[in-house]
């Protein structure tokens, strides 16, 4: 059974992330029960393209983006980062 109730990718995520250390003696059959097969692939691929960095997580990234958007100077950091992205983008 996937337990996708109304829970997102990264919901789901970071949930098999943290449970799955307890589970590490039937970690395959685990994940194929709680997960299914499909997204159980998802969290791997994800996990090499979003963690190049193996002591930068994706809970440390959100407290990294927490404590940027609390500092005085972020309204304007904020939107010269929003230009520098823009203008990354592909024209079509």
């Amino acid at each position: 059974m996937i337990h996708t109730a109304n829970r997102t990718f990264h919901q789901l995520y970071r949930e098999w992330i943290r449970e799955r250390r307890e589970h590490m003696h039937n970690v395959l059959t685990w994940e194929r029960d709680r997960y299914g097969a499909r997204l159980v692939g998802l969290f791997y691929r994800y996990c090499k393209v979003a963690n190049p960095f193996p002591r930068c997580t994706l809970n440390t990234r959100i407290n990294y983006r927490a404590h940027a958007v609390n500092l005085p100077d972020w309204p304007a950091r904020s939107l010269e980062l929003n230009k520098m992205w823009l203008s990354w983008r592909e024209k079509k």
